[in-house]
């Protein structure tokens, strides 16, 4: 909501907040409370002893990095941010090229000195930002594992599809989507008093349990686009509201890391917003916004959110050609990373996996690679976050359907609550008390592993 020519003063605001953070918990004191000689093991509870720990690391990675790369950072974010945004509208990258450029210099300098206090290669201190204590090889290992199933699975999904669309037609009103978009929200308990949805850019959720702000686009065309966005961005928020409120304003209560989110924010909107089950309790309020027709029947909302098109961008991407949208963007980033290629040259790289991967010709690789706002926002090392994400979120389900399918059922009549009720006592609860792999094994008794994310896109594409 931020007029288009305040972005600067902005980026001075923030980049004066940040410095004071960075002063506080770098200063003297802090320095010599963390130095102290640790309380006996005896005296600290598990939770006490893990936020003690996340103090740690903390002050360690923020000790890495001087104020002067602060402020420079954050003024290249916001000067890249905007000039993401004009690009965008223009469809025209050499707008955003000279920003990106200095922010990706910046952002290096950033990777080499956590690199240095990590002893860890730069690309990994990014990726550990987001995914803490994760291994680029794991990393590696789990994507290729699914990188070698692609373009192939794209095209058998599309041979084997079984349903045809009935296509939409006109134009959706955003009163009418953003009616309909409030009362899901409130019928699949987001609290309304504590939170609040807006229209963006694109898509995206920030704030506390408190004042939790999702916004997503409305799309005027097809109003099951918009609901997808809000679906994954209800994910993120679910997670957000039932974090522990005993550690709320301490490290330990907050999230565990990008892979977790972003796995809750795919389950919403991939394993419960696109399945069988889902839809038609959707249809019915689908039809009473807008009104009695074929094209809102349960058959033909599945058949559209079942309909494997690469070529659409990534967010309305399909389950199938999803991980492929993540797996181009990773491979980006360690090329960049690794000086294989600069960012004048992203436009080609891009096209160039985008037929590999997706097995797309793309007429526009310059408009395409401007579709996400992550890069422009100094997020490196996020985008595996996706892809992993989506493995914890088909191994959650395989296991729910296993175990406890009856939080499926429960669905069709709108009863969401233990479904729920299920993910704040053995995931939201947990904060970061446990990171991601120690909790995948803790509810799934298993690894994280790509076998069950394989095994659901077979059964539910045919192939």
């Amino acid at each position: 909501m931020m007029p288009r020519q305040s972005h600067l003063l902005r980026a001075e605001q923030l980049t004066v907040v940040n410095t004071l953070v960075q002063d506080i918990v770098l200063s003297a004191k802090t320095a010599r409370l963390l130095k102290t000689e640790p309380p006996p093991p005896e005296s600290l509870d598990a939770w006490q002893s893990k936020n003690l720990e996340l103090m740690h690391r903390q002050y360690k990675r923020l000790h890495a990095i001087p104020a002067s790369l602060i402020q420079k950072l954050d003024k290249c974010i916001r000067t890249a941010d905007a000039a993401w945004g004009d690009a965008k509208k223009a469809g025209d990258y050499s707008i955003f090229e000279p920003a990106f450029s200095q922010l990706l210099r910046v952002v290096k300098e950033k990777a080499q000195r956590l690199s240095d206090c990590l002893s860890v290669a730069p690309f990994e201190a990014l990726m550990d930002e987001h995914d803490p204590k994760r291994k680029q090889s794991e990393v590696d290992a789990l994507l290729n594992e699914t990188k070698q199933l692609f373009p192939q699975i794209i095209f058998l999904a599309q041979k084997n599809a079984t349903q045809t669309c009935i296509p939409f037609e006109g134009k959706f009103s955003k009163k009418k989507q953003n009616a309909l978009c409030h009362e899901l929200l409130r019928l699949l308990h987001f609290p309304l008093k504590q939170g609040r949805l807006d229209e963006s850019v694109h898509p995206f959720t920030e704030g506390v349990a408190q004042d939790i702000r999702i916004t997503t686009i409305f799309d005027r065309f097809n109003p099951l686009n918009t609901i997808m966005g809000l679906m994954h961005e209800l994910g993120h928020a679910l997670y957000d509201c039932a974090l522990p409120s005993l550690y709320r304003f301490q490290l330990v209560g907050q999230d565990a890391g990008m892979v977790v989110h972003e796995g809750m924010a795919l389950f919403w909107e991939k394993m419960v917003g696109s399945s069988a089950i889902f839809t038609p309790w959707l249809a019915q309020h689908l039809q009473h916004h807008f009104g009695p027709s074929e094209q809102w029947s349960a058959n033909n909302i599945y058949a559209h959110l079942t309909a494997v098109d690469p070529e659409k961008i990534r967010i309305e991407a399909d389950e199938v050609s999803y991980m492929g949208h993540i797996i181009l963007r990773y491979e980006v980033e360690k090329a960049l990373f690794s000086d294989d290629i600069q960012a004048k040259d992203i436009p080609q790289f891009w096209q160039e996996q985008t037929k590999a991967l997706l097995g797309v010709n793309l007429s526009n690789p310059g408009v395409d690679c401007l579709q996400d706002i992550h890069w422009a926002q100094g997020y490196f090392g996020y985008f595996q976050a996706y892809g992993l994400g989506l493995l914890f979120a088909a191994q959650i389900h395989t296991y729910l359907l296993k175990n406890h399918a009856i939080l499926f059922s429960q669905m069709k009549e709108g009863n969401f609550i233990p479904l729920l009720n299920w993910f704040k006592e053995n995931i939201f609860q947990w904060g970061s008390f446990y990171n991601a792999n120690q909790l995948i094994e803790q509810v799934t008794k298993t690894e994280l592993q790509s076998q069950p994310f394989m095994d659901y896109l077979k059964q539910k594409y045919h192939f």
